[in-house]
């Protein structure tokens, strides 16, 4: 396992393929997580009830403490995110104030039991992809593709060889497709792609065979569902220097969306974690000496700060819009766990989703 720890408040975790959660908790403040998790009761949350009352484990997101105006009226809600609990299971909570939290390994261990490492999930909602050691992948944990009702999966074997990537993943509308970043192409991290025709998965795909970066990873899926975007740098796991990137899901077109060292992110030292909005704007965390870890937008050439909170980072968007984060500086947040924020696409509004809670940051995933 390789894994590194960024000190201060703000400290980041970062590992590689053999990364394990039981590692990631130990990097976040031990002891942060006072959520409780209880059996399902509200059969209309967005997997109520699949896995059995014993194993679909649903509570609230915590007190719904808001930052910034705490108009809730100004924040679209609807969908879900999804990322991984600092107890170690993979879970969605639902995206408005003091979400109602979903435990997915409970439910999936009436399916198939295992350990869960990653979750994301389509922005149309419809589909999840994990790594896991679920449905036969062993003890190297594999990647996983599962219906939305929890109730049934599949190991996504790209050619017939089950795939061994790193965490963070990008699923196409409806399952069709899934982008990863692994070893084994021309750089020390691509982009790779695999996709479903019929029963079977297709030979995996190297995307970003002409990207100039050494290290390609965390991709994020475009709303048309053409491209992905993602981190690209020439240290790993977005050190100094790291850029966004984007390329279509056929391997075409690669592009440097935003780069540190000019025009607007002339004062960053990295760009991290991008997604794409609704509208075609990029969506992406900027660190920058003076403030820190901050999220803006970059729109028609036009690039703005979304909201005014310290320690922001790894966001995700909405089909409404909405951007879903993580917020270390939240008033009473002492510990400085990674909570989850969400605001309007201006950044002018925003509700917390789950506070008191140290989501580990791998990657919040968004869906409808």
């Amino acid at each position: 396992m390789s894994w590194e720890v960024f000190g201060g408040r703000s400290a980041r975790c970062y590992f590689g393929l053999l990364g394990t959660v039981a590692a990631l908790v130990a990097c976040h403040n031990s002891g942060s997580s006072n959520q409780s998790v209880r059996d399902a009761s509200d059969d209309s949350a967005p997997g109520a009830g699949t896995g059995g009352a014993a194993s679909d484990a649903s509570g609230t997101g915590g007190s719904g403490a808001r930052n910034g105006t705490g108009a809730t009226g100004g924040v679209p809600t609807g969908g879900v995110i999804a990322f991984m609990h600092p107890d170690g299971y993979a879970a969605w909570v639902t995206a408005q104030a003091s979400g109602k939290l979903t435990n997915v390994s409970s439910a999936l261990n009436s399916v198939s039991p295992g350990e869960d490492k990653s979750l994301a999930i389509s922005l149309d909602g419809k589909a999840l992809a994990l790594t896991t050691t679920r449905f036969g992948c062993g003890d190297w944990d594999c990647l996983v593709l599962v219906d939305r009702g929890l109730k049934s999966g599949e190991r996504v074997q790209a050619g017939g060889e089950d795939v061994h990537p790193d965490r963070a993943l990008a699923v196409g509308p409806g399952g069709g497709w899934v982008v990863y970043s692994a070893d084994g192409g021309s750089h020390s991290r691509d982009l790779f792609v695999t996709r479903k025709s019929g029963g079977s998965w297709s030979t995996k795909q190297l995307l970003t065979a002409s990207s100039g970066y050494a290290y390609n990873t965390q991709p994020s899926p475009t709303p048309d569902g053409k491209r992905v975007v993602f981190d690209c740098g020439n240290e790993p796991y977005g050190g100094a220097g790291n850029a966004v990137c984007s390329v279509g899901v056929d391997g075409s077109g690669f592009k440097v969306e935003a780069a540190p060292g000019s025009g607007f992110a002339a004062e960053a030292t990295a760009l991290h974690h991008p997604a794409m909005a609704p509208n075609g704007g990029l969506v992406f965390e900027m660190n920058r000496p003076d403030t820190g870890e901050r999220i803006w937008s970059l729109s028609g050439g036009q690039a703005a700060q979304l909201g005014d909170f310290p320690n922001d980072n790894s966001p995700c968007v909405l089909p409404s819009g909405a951007v879903a984060s993580l917020v270390l500086s939240r008033a009473g947040n002492s510990s400085g766990a990674h909570e989850i924020k969400l605001m309007s696409a201006t950044g002018a509004e925003s509700v917390m989703v789950l506070t008191d809670v140290d989501v580990i940051d791998v990657q919040l995933s968004c869906g409808g």
